[in-house]
């Protein structure tokens, strides 16, 4: 599951790529508005726990982007929500001190000028989600395998092994690759029992039943023979980790030298 999600309100594609790559830096779930009256349906819809809002908005697809739009936006979202409930993240072309003043008066968390500086932002929306991930954050902390670690590098997940001899093994991935995915689940659930279940796999990879299952003649055989095989023996090779499949679920260890 993702940690927290964000709403990301932008016009331009190009800017929504570059949130929505950093959001997933943090591992949280994000949808997008391209226009204030997008935002407005999708916050009565949906819960949020942040905001990145871009100033200089549509109020509908295909017309004029106006400041005064995401200004009005902005005060929407303070009308419910508090600074602490529901941060918001400003994001401008215009970098002005009296808007910048103006939207902080108006309760605005964070002003970022473009174009985006994606460290400004990933430390932005750390420093203002701070107190909503302090639970999640210890929850993975007492059940994250301490030999197997991930560190976030722009949009790619290094991943680390630590061998009982002491051996660092290193494999890069991007951070959407679903052998990621498939070492979260292993880097998750291996405290709690290093058995993990194949359905564990398959929530936090997406994957539909058909596809995670190898078919033969039409009948589901083991799903050792599946999609997660070829995987996992990818993941092995790089990172050398013990990977034994059972009749419930998949076997893991940390690798032997």
């Amino acid at each position: 599951m993702a940690n927290l999600k964000a709403l990301i309100v932008d016009d331009d594609p190009n800017i929504c790529e570059t949130v929505s790559a950093q959001v997933g830096v943090l591992r949280d779930d994000f949808r997008i508005a391209n226009s204030t009256d997008e935002a407005h349906q999708l916050l009565e819809s949906e819960k949020f726990d942040y905001v990145v809002l871009d100033l200089q908005l549509p109020p509908k697809i295909g017309n004029t982007p106006e400041v005064c739009y995401g200004k009005s936006f902005l005060g929407t979202i303070r009308e419910t929500y508090n600074k602490d409930a529901m941060p918001v993240i400003i994001m401008t072309g215009h970098d002005s001190h009296n808007l910048a003043a103006d939207m902080l008066l108006r309760d605005a968390n964070s002003f970022i000028t473009k174009p985006l500086d994606d460290d400004a932002l990933l430390d932005s929306i750390r420093k203002f989600t701070k107190h909503m991930r302090s639970d999640l954050v210890q929850q993975t902390e007492i059940t994250s395998v301490s030999w197997l670690t991930r560190v976030s590098r722009g949009r790619k997940i290094i991943w680390q092994t630590r061998a009982k001899n002491g051996n660092i093994r290193e494999y890069p991935l991007d951070l959407n690759a679903r052998r990621t995915a498939v070492l979260d689940c292993i880097y998750l659930n291996y405290k709690k029992n290093p058995l993990i279940n194949y359905w564990e796999f398959i929530e936090r990879v997406s994957w539909g039943e058909e596809e995670f299952f190898a078919r033969t003649k039409g009948r589901k055989s083991n799903p050792a023979n599946g999609p997660l095989k070829s995987h996992l023996m990818n993941i092995r090779k790089f990172l050398a980790m013990d990977v034994t499949f059972e009749s419930t679920g998949i076997m893991v260890s940390q690798p032997e030298e």
